[in-house]
């Protein structure tokens, strides 16, 4: 699967699966909000909280304007692998929203 961070212009990073783009849109499905919270402790450590981007809905694909993206990256593996073990558990749990210490 193609996984991407999407940091939108007002600021929200989301990591999802691109399922395609066009001229003017992306295609995501899944999309997670990724919050970083520091711990209070080191400036450089934090915990990333993952939480659903949009929870009010059982739609999984949206369509993202473009000009509404500020960047698309790839991300890190093990962000990548927290991911979908969360998704796997909030499909059994009905869980909206988790943090990691990272």
């Amino acid at each position: 699967m193609n996984y991407k961070v999407v940091r939108l212009q007002n600021g929200e990073d989301l990591l999802t699966e691109l399922v395609s783009e066009n001229r003017d849109f992306y295609r995501v499905r899944n999309p997670w909000l990724l919050s970083r919270i520091p711990t209070g402790v080191k400036p450089s450590e934090a915990y990333l909280a993952f939480s659903e981007w949009i929870p009010y809905t059982h739609e999984k694909d949206f369509s993202i304007a473009k000009k509404d993206v500020l960047i698309v990256t790839s991300c890190k593996k093990e962000i990548v692998d927290f991911y979908n073990q969360h998704r796997k558990s909030t499909r059994l749990n009905s869980s909206h929203g988790t943090t990691s210490r990272m």
